[in-house]
Parts: C-alpha cells; structure tokens; sequence
C-alpha cells in the first residue's frame, strides 16, 4: 500500500491489487454525519459537497444516530470500574505465574542441589 494524496480530511490509498481507498478522520465523519441528519441537504447535495459516495454517508448517519448518545455517557465512573476489574485480573494472572516460577525454582533447586 501507498499513500497517494493526503488531505486535511483524508488520505487516498492504493492497495496491493491497484484499488484506491481513502480514510477519512473522525471529524471530517462527523461533520458529514451532522450535515445528513440536520436534513437542510438532499443526502446527494451532501455527496458532491464533500465527494463522499452515498452508502458511506448512509452509514455514517446511521452511525451517528445509534451511537451519539455514548458521547453523553459519563464514561468516568464506568471506565474506572472496568479498568479496575481488568486490572484485578491482572493481578491474579501475575499472581499465578509467580506461584508457577517459584514451585519451579523450588524443583530446580533441589534437583541441582543448590
């Protein structure tokens, strides 16, 4: 893969087969997504504005619609609890393995007699 063109809103691809892919940024989606629902725009007008094939607009819009009130979320409390309950995971995983590795040195220690 190559990079052909980079804009402010996306950068154009090539793959290994010749296909040109462009990656649009986060803002660049939303901004699309808010002009489709906002419906002062024919959902074409959209496409020729911002060159954008209409299923990605389509879809960005339905993106928007299903997950937009995840923005609103307090994530602060519910990402600590998940963060703690991965890091007590964690722990306990590292908790084993060091018991693994001691019964191990343990082994070797008596079998070397050292």
């Amino acid at each position: 893969m190559s990079v052909i063109n980079k804009q402010p809103d996306s950068i154009s691809i090539i793959t290994k087969s010749g296909i040109i892919r462009r990656k649009y940024n986060k803002e660049f989606k939303f901004k699309v997504a808010i002009e489709a629902i906002s419906q002062q725009k024919t959902i074409s007008a959209i496409c020729r504005e911002f060159a954008v094939h209409e299923s990605q607009v389509n879809a960005w819009k339905k993106e928007l619609k299903e997950q937009g009130s995840s923005i609103f979320a307090d994530t602060t409390s519910s990402s600590k609890i998940n963060r703690e309950a991965e890091l007590e995971i964690k722990i306990s995983k590292l908790n084993k393995y060091i018991g693994e590795l001691a019964i191990e040195n343990k082994f070797f220690k008596k079998n070397l007699n050292l």
